[in-house]
């Protein structure tokens, strides 16, 4: 796993795949001060998660038993983030995840649910791309239309 994968593919969503318990997790001023969404993972179970600052909140989770075992971090990254979008997307990673995946999801809630905020249709519609750069990259399994038709889903 190389700590600077990064996946653009001409589209607005950047993913990068980290070594969960790294010291450094590079110089992107986003890491800092930006509203950020991540996916931890292990072989068994996942955890997903929005920040403004992904240094301060992977230190939080490398302190807590419950998340220490983890692996693997996914950041997932957009010039085009703010508090509410990564709100958003947070709660329908947690429910598509949930039926995509066999890992078990460790989150305590289903992140915050249909809050209205500026051009929320706008990022609704962009949320299909962001999961399509997820699948390209492996890190989920089945389409969005695939999910939310499935038994699980329901």
């Amino acid at each position: 796993m190389t700590n600077n994968n990064k996946i653009n593919n001409d589209n607005k969503f950047i993913v990068s795949t980290k070594k969960f318990h790294s010291s450094y997790y590079g110089p992107d001023k986003h890491l800092v001060n930006w509203p950020m969404l991540y996916l931890l993972e292990n072989k068994k179970e996942a955890y997903i998660g929005q920040t403004a600052s992904i240094n301060r909140r992977m230190a939080e989770h490398k302190r807590n038993s419950q998340k220490e075992n983890f692996e693997t971090a996914y950041f997932i990254d957009s010039s085009e983030f703010n508090q509410s979008v990564t709100l958003n997307y947070e709660s329908k990673l947690i429910q598509l995840y949930a039926a995509d995946n066999n890992k078990k999801l460790i989150n305590g809630n289903d992140g915050i649910r249909d809050v209205d905020y500026f051009k929320k249709d706008y990022y609704d519609k962009e949320f299909k791309e962001l999961w399509n750069t997820l699948l390209e990259k492996k890190i989920v399994k089945n389409k969005i239309e695939d999910i939310e038709n499935s038994d699980m889903y329901k």
